[in-house]
């Protein structure tokens, strides 16, 4: 005698999850409407399920919660600019935002914007070619800007022959997390780029941020610098794996003496295990920089911190 087929209500859920993985994100908005059962199976693992995946986000917040976004969903064919593809959504409550998130997955965004009560900051990744189509370098921007100013938006982007992504999800974009970044508060920007920063650079969005230096008083770009170095990217024994690493800043004003006075401090400090030249400078930029001939990989470890005169631009250069 046969025996009588198994209900799929009465499979285990860890066999359900299997199956709903198969399905589509409408598919399983179905069920979980049709039966009591599947929606608690399926809320409970939806981290592990196929959620419509955003490719960019737009964020506008108020003095203490996010209240609204604009957003484009990746489609199954890639293509993204589509009619109708830029979608809205507001939130009467921080219950409707979580909502939001949990319905969707982050892992694959391109483009996400926070817009504050006085400033806008854009995160934006891309890469390009480098000696064939299968050797890329790839970047990160991130953008500050004073929406009632007129001045050069502060613009900073993170290159490496490493690839890199904007290492959200929907857990990391929760008011409690924004809210710690500083997001929400008026003069909190500064905080919230190296917070970026800092967990672009380790992957880590959840590495607590008073480990870092929070001297807002000095410089942007001296605390970028700071920062790079408690996380160790100044040390060439860390690098002989790591591929190219440059820092370009743009809108932090010019090089002064200064600047250069730290810098030629800041270096100093490393001389202990470098062959150091410190400074130097011409028509066209001022350089100091420092390098090692790695006893391990056999390669030359450059530090160097560059300021290009004309355009302003400013960048650290790790090799």
């Amino acid at each position: 005698m046969d025996k009588p087929a198994m209900d799929f209500i009465s499979l285990p859920d860890d066999c359900k999850v299997q199956i709903f993985k198969e399905l589509n994100w409408k598919d399983l908005v179905n069920l979980k409407l049709v039966c009591r059962d599947f929606y608690f199976t399926i809320e409970g693992n939806i981290q592990a399920l196929d959620r419509p995946k955003v490719h960019s986000l737009r964020m506008f917040c108020g003095k203490y919660r996010p209240i609204n976004v604009e957003y484009i969903l990746w489609n199954t064919e890639h293509i993204i600019f589509r009619p109708g593809a830029r979608k809205n959504a507001r939130f009467k409550n921080t219950f409707e935002y979580n909502n939001f998130l949990r319905d969707k997955s982050f892992t694959s965004v391109v483009r996400l914007a926070f817009n504050n009560i006085a400033n806008t900051i854009v995160i934006k990744r891309f890469h390009s070619n480098l000696f064939s189509e299968n050797h890329y370098k790839y970047h990160i921007n991130i953008t500050l800007s004073n929406r009632t100013s007129r001045l050069e938006p502060l613009s900073i982007t993170i290159s490496s022959t490493k690839k890199f992504l904007i290492p959200y999800n929907s857990n990391h974009l929760r008011r409690q997390c924004l809210r710690k970044w500083g997001l929400f508060k008026e003069n909190g920007s500064i905080l919230v780029m190296k917070k970026i920063i800092m967990d672009i650079l380790t992957g880590n969005p959840f590495l607590e941020y008073n480990n870092t230096s929070t001297n807002s008083t000095k410089p942007f770009f001296i605390q970028i610098s700071n920062l790079l170095y408690e996380l160790g990217h100044f040390n060439p024994e860390n690098r002989c794996n790591g591929g190219e690493l440059k820092l370009s800043l743009r809108g932090a004003g010019e090089f002064t003496d200064l600047d250069d006075k730290f810098y030629r401090k800041f270096f100093g400090k490393m001389k202990f295990k470098y062959n150091t030249s410190l400074g130097k400078s011409g028509d066209k930029c001022r350089l100091i920089y420092n390098y090692l001939k790695c006893s391990k990989c056999g390669t030359d470890h450059i530090n160097a911190i560059v300021n290009e005169r004309f355009s302003e631009e400013k960048y650290i250069l790790l090799i």
